[in-house]
């Protein structure tokens, strides 16, 4: 459901020297639902809607307007009606509820932003961990990262950043410059408060994290430097 890093994008199509063009869909809707136009992709996108109409939704209501970020519908002949074991609270006139969240923009673009089980809530701003995943991994020493929201007295839920480093340099300065490049790219309510560095994720059988149990690992940290 997430875009793939720039980074990595870029550098996959400079190394092979070829054209990455993303899009987007998943099991529920036969496969793509967005694609890429060849002649005029946009970087960061995952294109437009393929044979399907694809919308924003908020409080239940679709949104018009560009640029605002919703949960991700879609309908078309090709999406399902309702699953085996009925999920009404995934179906809303006729769209189907992706549970993904991001917008549209001005030339019907889509640009995917996370899960909306992921959204951090930090002081009611919400932050969407694929958004500072994509900025932080842009350092050289970030092997890879998950960003998460943990518990905050302060502010319901602190942005965590739980990194896998190539271990080059020592953790306190790696630290730092994590900061100092949250600082420099992203919003203040964005910047992780929290950093944490692994040796690796609980993850699945295909590789993804599993970033409810990396979240118990993390509190588990937390409670032990408290207790």
């Amino acid at each position: 459901s997430f875009a793939l890093p720039l980074d990595k994008l870029t550098a996959f199509q400079t190394r092979f020297h070829t054209r990455i063009l993303e899009g987007y869909g998943m099991t529920e809707t036969a496969s793509q639902c967005t694609i890429n136009p060849f002649d005029a992709p946009k970087v960061g996108s995952a294109g437009k809607a393929f044979k399907t109409d694809v919308a924003i939704m908020n409080d239940g209501k679709i949104m018009n307007s560009a640029n605002r970020i919703g949960e991700i519908v879609v309908r078309g002949d090709h999406v399902i009606s309702d699953y085996l074991d009925p999920h009404p609270d995934a179906f809303q006139d006729g769209w189907f509820l992706t549970g993904d969240l991001g917008y549209l923009d001005e030339d019907g673009y889509l640009f995917v932003k996370g899960r909306k089980k992921d959204i951090i809530n930090h002081g009611g701003e919400k932050v969407a961990p694929a958004q500072v995943e994509n900025s932080l991994s842009q350092l050289s020493f970030v092997k890879e990262i998950s960003v998460i929201g943990t518990p905050d007295t302060l502010y319901g839920e602190a942005v965590t950043a739980v990194v896998i480093s190539q271990g080059i340099q020592s953790e306190d300065l790696e630290r730092q410059k994590i900061m100092a490049h949250a600082r420099a790219t992203l919003a203040n309510y964005e910047q992780p408060t929290r950093i944490f560095f692994v040796q690796d994720y609980p993850r699945n059988a295909t590789g993804k994290v599993i970033r409810l149990k990396l979240r118990e690992q993390v509190m588990s940290t937390l409670l032990g430097r408290v207790g």
